[in-house]
């Protein structure tokens, strides 16, 4: 009997073993991962002897990317990870205190770059503040010849609103009342052009409101709606038309890309639109013709049907700016929101006339977070070129 079950569990445990490798071999090679980056793919055969070593490594990468249950493994360190230690198996995410989430970095190779940047612990030359000055300036008059009402918005990430909720030391870096590089360029170009750029306001709204979700990177709810409202008055002197219905939702973390095998959900409102009279429109399906100047577009467009002026509203945008798009639409008669990340070098200066001799909104407003502010001058000149 002893010999039977010590037969049966190594038998047992032989299967567990091979479990992943018969996954690997039935499952089609995926792309992404949990790490926000691209699986390693079949490498093809050596042609020589001196791409052998090459092959050899590709095999390596391939066979860990793409081993059975990878997501599972994953997924389950990432809990042990964060329920244990509070911490996240992703070296893009921080976690702060209260379990309050800060997405610290584009790039995997570069972690805490966007805090550090926001936070003003890279100085820049005097020669950069001016190139962006320039072109903020440039882009903005260039627009207005057109007969567009141009405005630039830089919209403050997690880390300035929320400083006292990250890690010690990253929290030295943000907590702080002197001005940044990044405040003191737009205070600069705010002399001449307005530029929205709501700081102290969102500062202000932390005593009533959630401004940023503890498991969010972007905005959403009740803070994008109230900073909606003020963009309308201060900017253009728009009055909203009507005042939708809120309704309190759960929502699900923006950052599970980062967060496998974590469910992080947060309370947040959501505004009944369609009862006002609006129309959304999500997809390349929004704006055909735009397809022509900007293959890879990612477009929403909001249809005010009950509204009671001729405006249209075109934003220009990161990943913040459709979160906030539809809360236009209280105040222009149609809201068009395009998010330029994908657009090519090439596509640019098409795109550009686009806008000025075909589309011609009667107002237009370039949105970034304030990570964004390193590449402003390029993206604004190369809209021209």
């Amino acid at each position: 009997m002893r010999k039977l079950y010590q037969t049966s569990f190594l038998v047992f445990f032989m299967l567990v073993l091979t479990l992943p490798l018969v996954k690997h071999f039935v499952t089609k090679d995926k792309i992404k991962s949990g790490e926000n980056r691209n699986l390693a793919q079949k490498p093809h055969l050596p042609k020589n002897y001196k791409s052998i070593q090459k092959f050899i490594n590709q095999t390596d990468d391939y066979l860990s990317d793409q081993f059975g249950f990878r997501k599972n493994f994953i997924a389950a360190a990432n809990k042990i990870k964060f329920k244990i230690f509070n911490e996240i198996s992703s070296k893009q995410v921080t976690v702060g205190e209260n379990n309050f989430l800060f997405f610290n970095s584009h790039m995997v190779s570069r972690p805490n770059s966007l805090i550090k940047s926001v936070c003003g612990i890279n100085s820049v030359s005097k020669k950069f503040k001016a190139e962006t000055k320039n072109s903020v300036i440039n882009f903005i008059d260039e627009t207005s010849r057109f007969g567009i009402v141009t405005n630039i918005a830089i919209i403050p990430t997690k880390s300035r609103i929320y400083p006292e909720k990250l890690p010690l030391l990253l929290r030295k870096w943000c907590l702080t009342t002197t001005s940044t590089w990044r405040d003191e360029l737009i205070e600069d170009i705010s002399q001449t052009h307005k530029i929205y750029y709501p700081l102290r306001k969102m500062l202000s709204m932390k005593k009533e409101m959630a401004v940023y979700l503890p498991s969010y990177f972007h905005w959403r709810g009740q803070s994008t709606y109230v900073i909606a409202e003020d963009m309308m008055k201060s900017l253009w002197q728009i009055s909203p038309e009507f005042k939708p219905k809120s309704m309190p939702v759960q929502v699900k973390s923006d950052l599970r890309m980062h967060t496998k095998g974590l469910h992080l959900y947060n309370d947040s409102l959501t505004y009944d639109f369609k009862n006002n009279g609006i129309v959304e429109c999500h997809g390349k399906a929004c704006l055909p013709e735009l397809l022509r100047y900007y293959k890879r577009a990612v477009s929403h467009r909001y249809i005010n049907e009950n509204a009671k002026n001729s405006r249209t509203l075109l934003i220009i945008s990161d990943s913040f700016g459709p979160p906030i798009a539809e809360y236009f639409s209280r105040g222009f008669s149609q809201v068009i929101s395009i998010n330029f990340s994908n657009l090519t070098k090439d596509e640019k200066p098409e795109f550009y006339r686009w806008i000025t001799t075909i589309l011609k909104p009667s107002h237009m407003l370039f949105l970034i977070h304030d990570g964004g502010v390193f590449g402003l001058a390029n993206r604004l000149k190369s809209f021209q070129n």
